[in-house]
């Protein structure tokens, strides 16, 4: 075991020099061990191929007492967990997938052929990552093998599945992507409302059918929400104004970020002062503002830099807006 330091918060337990099967159990019982009992500190777990992230808060832990930690958890092996087996039916060629005809030129057989040996194996769930739910699969057969695209496509629709090197994937979502694109499938791999949220996970196996249809691409479940009375009209979005709240601790294993605020402490500031919970969502404002009209009456509250903000009232005109105060707007 070798521990890396990754900035001053997060260490990298690396587990072996290449990707060989002792060092992939090895990083998926680790994982597994650490995202079933955190460590003193622990604020994130991130399993990947031979290695293992682990993010900490250094507040209450320090890079050397998790090491520590660590060398104490590898003495103490989790058992290996017999992963799930998934079966994925595939729409190959055609326009979901565009790159078949390329692939079989370029490796010098028959499309036909190249659907076989892509169906041929039983694929392992190597790690997750790239975007929510992405599973990296391996190994592809040798005879397959291709680097990546030398362009790649701004935009994937949701189900392609790929090959590149010697690992196919599945995206879960549109996205941009490098890869080759052999076909498409229906089955839904990442869905916010599921435990765990990713349908694939490391140490699962995972084997693709030739289906002549392509399924219905079913949505994620999404938890129903109650109608609301609208309290604030946006008639221009300002540069990149987004919807924040604190983040989501505990989903990076899943190829889910923390994101939330990029100033934390300004949006914790604003709720407190409103009397909101800390982690409440607000408007995070960078550059230049946006221009909002309140519908009704409300308080709010700005913190964070001075963006010379202002609030055009009747009575007095165009009032500059104080920050870390409440402001009533009518």
């Amino acid at each position: 075991m070798r521990l890396r330091p990754v900035g001053d918060a997060a260490l990298t337990c690396e587990l072996g020099e290449s990707a060989g099967a002792g060092a992939r159990a090895r990083a998926r019982s680790l994982g597994r061990s650490l995202l079933e009992q955190a460590l003193p500190g622990q604020r994130e777990c991130v399993p990947a191929a031979t290695s293992v992230l682990v993010v900490f808060d250094p507040l209450r832990t320090t890079a050397t007492q998790l090491g520590n930690e660590l060398r104490g958890r590898l003495e103490r092996p989790t058992p290996e967990a017999a992963g799930r087996r998934h079966e994925v039916p595939v729409v190959y060629g055609g326009a979901d997938g565009p790159d078949l005809a390329e692939v079989a030129t370029r490796l010098g057989i028959p499309p036909a052929e190249v659907v076989r040996l892509h169906g041929s194996a039983e694929y392992e769930v190597e790690m997750l990552g790239f975007m929510p739910g992405f599973a990296y699969l391996g190994p592809l057969p040798a005879a397959l093998e291709l680097p990546r695209r030398a362009t790649p496509r701004t935009r994937l629709p949701r189900g392609s599945i790929a090959i590149a090197g010697r690992q196919t994937g599945i995206y879960p979502a549109a996205s941009p992507g490098g890869w080759h694109v052999l076909g498409r499938t229906g089955v839904a791999l990442f869905d916010p409302a599921r435990r765990p949220p990713a349908l694939l996970q490391p140490g699962d196996r995972v084997r693709f059918r030739a289906s002549p249809t392509l399924a219905p691409i079913l949505p994620a479940s999404v938890a129903a929400t109650a109608p609301s009375d609208p309290a604030v009209e946006v008639l221009e979005p300002g540069l990149l104004t987004t919807v924040q709240d604190l983040g989501r601790f505990g989903w990076r294993s899943q190829g889910v970020a923390w994101a939330g605020a990029l100033d934390p402490g300004a949006l914790a500031q604003a709720n407190a002062v409103l009397g909101n919970a800390p982690g409440a969502a607000g408007l995070e404002i960078t550059l230049q503002g946006p221009r909002l009209v309140f519908l009704r009456a409300l308080r709010f509250a700005l913190a964070g830099a001075d963006l010379s903000a202002v609030l055009e009232r009747s009575d007095l005109g165009a009032w500059p807006v104080p920050r870390g105060l409440p402001v009533q707007a009518r």
